[in-house]
């Protein structure tokens, strides 16, 4: 499944996104202080709304397998000159695009292997005991 987003400007968001669960690339995105993180966390939830209603595949299911810009519209604008002369420039836009997949058994144990881990040794240094 693939979902697109215009945005102004390329920027890292894509290459933090691929390879990480949907769930992690969306936590990644709401606390990324990139200024294309809100764009990029929207085209993940879309890519996720899509794969669901499309094809009915469950977040926990779902990974990121490819994300990228490309260039997207352009409108032309007047720059105006001295002299009452004129130039020509152009509002450039940019296209995000995410594509999602199933993980199949061996990503899905690996990451929550990993998830476990991470939630012990949080508990093991937590002093209230929880």
């Amino acid at each position: 499944m693939q979902a697109g987003h215009t945005a102004a400007a390329r920027s890292l968001a894509p290459a933090q996104l691929v390879g990480k669960s949907v769930n992690e690339a969306l936590a990644q995105m709401a606390f990324s202080q990139q200024s294309r993180a809100r764009a990029a966390k929207t085209v993940v939830e879309r890519a996720l709304l899509n794969a669901d209603f499309y094809h009915g595949l469950g977040r926990e299911a779902l990974m990121v397998e490819r994300a990228w810009t490309g260039r997207h519209l352009q409108s032309p604008r007047i720059r105006y000159h001295s002299k009452a002369r004129a130039g020509r420039s152009h509002w450039r836009t940019s296209m995000l695009t995410v594509r999602v997949r199933e993980m199949n058994a061996v990503e899905a144990a690996s990451l929550n292997k990993f998830a476990t881990a991470r939630a012990e040794k949080r508990a093991a240094l937590d002093p209230r005991g929880y």
